[in-house]
């Protein structure tokens, strides 16, 4: 995919990344499987569509990234364990990576937005290098 691009358009500024499956249940309820699955699809892609993109946004001396979380990473609306970890896990990421020593010249978001029982929006910035 990311080859795909640098081929057709020859750079890449924007990464968004909003990826979603939300499987119920609580530490108790949630299989291990369930576990397995939400965090390959909400957090693993992410972390692996970065790591393909980052490298190209670093050369490039420009980029941003865009990770989108959700509201329930911080205020937990019905249980789905797996679900509000995972992203929650989106926001800790985007505050680790201008730490690692490796991501420069990028701009770094994070966002999560409610519906109408958890109203309010939030928004992140972290400028890498």
């Amino acid at each position: 995919m990311v080859d795909r691009c640098i081929e057709t358009f020859g750079r890449i500024d924007i990464l968004h990344n909003n990826v979603v499956i939300v499987e119920p249940g609580g530490p108790v309820e949630a299989s291990e499987e369930s576990w397995d699955r939400v965090m390959k699809v909400n957090l693993k892609s992410m972390f692996l569509t970065c790591k393909c993109v980052l490298p190209y946004m670093e050369k490039q001396r420009y980029g941003s990234i865009v990770n989108s979380s959700s509201i329930a990473a911080i205020i937990v609306p019905y249980p789905a364990v797996s679900y509000t970890a995972s992203k929650a896990g989106i926001i800790a990421r985007i505050y680790e990576y201008p730490n690692g020593g490796s991501v420069k010249n990028t701009d770094l978001w994070w966002g999560c937005c409610g519906d109408d029982e958890t109203a309010g929006c939030y928004v992140s910035h972290r400028k890498a290098g």
